[in-house]
């Protein structure tokens, strides 16, 4: 437990701000009651099977057990790589297996419906770029007009916006390279963008002081970040 609470200090400016929450709450809920008396140098493969046996005895979802082997033997690698153990014992330890759900998408009939539904609202254009582009809620939401090259039809993802507790609405960069990436867009795209641009200098105009400048291409009705639980309502 005293060598996981350093670790997680010195991992929390290499990772994003939400992981690094749901990181410290794996530890203090599930692996530091499990293994957190143990001495690292004592640390064997099968007492970290013991525990999450009895995590999936005591009915803990195969997708948590997973995530507290993930955090584990990214503490343990570290360790490793520090010369604290000579060995992770977490790498030769089974996990439970993933119950394989299928994807639930929208048919060609009810993203048509959608579209139509949309016809006019504030955020029209968000909806035909995210059937269009497949981004994430949180990419989405942290795009801003500089991401989009209007003359070549490209718009670069780099950023997402979360809820991150006790912190609120936060932007975070994309640590990969398959996060950070460069979408097309079809002409349709470009003039609903080119629309909702109008739309949003109108709003600037009308909210006058109370219009916050983020450059951001969705934002709340003041310019500030839009909230992905309004968006969601919204949806």
């Amino acid at each position: 437990s005293e060598y996981l609470a350093q670790w997680l200090i010195a991992s929390k400016d290499s990772i994003r701000p939400k992981s690094y929450i749901q990181y410290r709450q794996i530890v203090e809920q599930h692996i530091n009651p499990m293994l957190g008396h143990i001495k690292l140098s004592d640390l064997r493969p099968e007492m970290i099977q013991a525990a999450y046996n009895k995590k999936t005895a005591a009915g803990t979802s195969a997708r948590t057990v997973r995530l507290i082997h993930s955090v584990l033997r990214s503490a343990l690698n570290q360790a490793l790589r520090t010369a604290l153990i000579y060995r992770n014992p977490a790498t030769i330890v089974y996990q439970p297996k993933l119950k394989e759900t299928e994807m639930k998408v929208l048919n060609e009939n009810q993203v048509r419906s959608l579209l139509i539904a949309a016809k006019g609202h504030r955020l029209e254009a968000l909806f035909k770029l995210e059937v269009t582009s497949g981004l994430r809620e949180g990419e989405i939401l942290g795009l801003r007009w500089g991401d989009l090259d209007w003359e070549n039809h490209q718009l670069k993802v780099q950023r997402q916006l979360q809820r991150v507790t006790g912190m609120g609405l936060v932007f975070s960069e994309h640590k990969s390279a398959a996060g950070r990436r460069m979408i097309m867009l079809g002409s349709e795209t470009i003039v609903s963008l080119k629309a909702h641009s109008s739309m949003q200098y109108a709003e600037r105009v009308f909210a006058g002081e109370k219009w916050q400048e983020n450059d951001l291409i969705f934002p709340s009705s003041v310019g500030t970040p839009l909230d992905p639980r309004n968006l969601f309502r919204q949806f």
